[in-house]
C-alpha cells in the first residue's frame, strides 16, 4: 500500500489536508468513509501510532471501489512525513554503523523548490538514500523487524562558501510504502536526472539490511512512532554531492524503483 498526504490542488487557499491511500493512479481518502470503520487515519501521524490496526482498516478503505476517489494529478502531494519525531542518517562503517541525528532539518515534498537565503556563493549537493520510518513498537527476533513504511529519501546539503556553514534539507516522498510492497529493500535501482547533464544510477545495495539497522538503533535509541530513519547515501553516491555541484535555478529528480519520483527545483537568494 502506498499513502500520501494531500490536498485537492483546485484549493489552493484550502488547510485542509488528508492521508489517502493509492490505488492505482486515484487517492482514496481515508478518514470520511461512511462504511468502514476510519478511526486512526485522519494524519500519518495517528496512523503510524495506531499501527497494525490502522493499516488493515486503511487496506479495507482503500479496496472498496464503491469509493472512485480523486486523480493522482489533481491533487497536491505534501511531504508523507512532515513532522517526523526525529530523524536520523546512517553512515555503514568498518565498526559498524554511525548513526548522526539532524537537528531541526527543513522538511521538504514533490515539486517543492528548495530557497535558501546567504550572503554569498551557495553549493548544494545530494545525498539519495533509503529512508525508513518507524511504528510504534518492533517485534523480536530480528527477522521479524520491519519499519512501518519506506520512504525515498534525500538529503540536500547547501554549503555557504563564504562562512563554510553547512545546513541540511530533507526531500521525502511522495509516498510511504509498506513493506509488503518491497520484496528486496537491498536491490531497488535508483536514478538521479538533472538539467543538461547525464543522469546518475545506483542500487540499493547496503551492506547492513533494513531489519539489522532497526534492530541495532533500537538498542540506543527508544523510538516514537514516526522517527525517520535515512539508510545512508546509495553506495557509491559521494559523487553526485562530491565534483558535481548542483547550481542555483537547477531541477533534479530522484526516483528510486517501487518509491516513486522526487522531482525539486533548487534557488538561493
Amino acid at each position: 500500500m502506498k499513502l500520501v498526504t494531500y490536498r485537492l490542488a483546485d484549493f489552493e487557499g484550502s488547510e485542509t489536508i488528508a492521508l489517502g491511500a493509492l490505488r492505482h493512479d486515484r487517492v482514496v481518502r481515508l478518514d470520511v468513509s461512511t462504511k468502514h470503520d476510519h478511526h486512526g487515519l485522519g494524519s500519518i501521524e495517528e496512523y503510524l501510532s495506531g499501527l497494525p490496526g490502522t493499516q488493515q482498516r486503511a487496506r479495507t478503505i482503500a479496496s472498496d471501489t464503491s469509493d472512485p476517489g480523486v486523480a493522482l494529478d489533481e491533487v497536491h502531494l505534501y511531504p508523507p512525513v512532515a513532522h517526523p519525531r526525529t530523524v536520523l542518517v546512517c553512515r555503514s562503517t568498518d565498526d559498524g554503523i554511525v548513526t548522526e541525528p539532524l537537528n531541526h532539518p527543513t522538511i521538504t515534498g514533490p515539486g517543492d523548490t528548495i530557497r535558501v537565503s546567504a550572503p554569498g556563493a551557495v553549493r548544494f549537493g545530494l545525498r539519495p538514500q533509503l529512508g525508513l520510518v518507524t511504528p510504534r513498537e518492533m517485534r523480536l527476533p530480528l527477522e521479524h523487524i520491519e519499519p512501518a513504511a519506506y520512504v525515498l529519501f534525500n538529503e540536500v546539503h547547501v554549503h555557504d562558501i563564504e562562512s563554510g556553514a553547512d545546513s541540511v534539507v530533507i526531500g521525502l516522498g511522495p509516498y510511504l510504502v509498506t513493506p509488503d510492497e518491497i520484496t528486496d529493500p537491498r536491490a531497488l535501482d535508483v536514478r538521479v536526472t538533472f538539467d543538461g547533464r547525464e543522469p546518475w544510477h545506483g542500487t540499493t545495495a547496503y551492506p547492513y539490511s533494513p531489519a539489522e539497522i532497526l534492530f541495532e538503533l533500537q538498542r540506543r535509541f527508544q523510538f516514537e512512532p514516526g522517527t525517520l530513519i535515512g539508510m545512508g547515501p546509495i553506495p557509491g553516491s559521494f559523487g553526485v554531492d562530491g565534483a558535481e555541484w548542483l547550481e542555483q535555478g537547477e531541477t533534479f529528480t530522484v526516483a528510486i524503483n517501487g518509491l516513486g519520483e522526487l522531482t525539486q527545483h533548487l534557488d538561493s537568494r
